[in-house]
């Protein structure tokens, strides 16, 4: 899951950022 994956994902570029910030937020939880 990358910034670059996100251009195939039907949203936003802010929801898309927003869900990258998150998963490496649990990431190194």
């Amino acid at each position: 899951m990358d910034n670059n994956s996100c251009g195939a994902w039907p949203v936003p570029l802010f929801m898309c950022e927003l869900s990258v910030r998150l998963f490496i937020s649990i990431q190194f939880k």
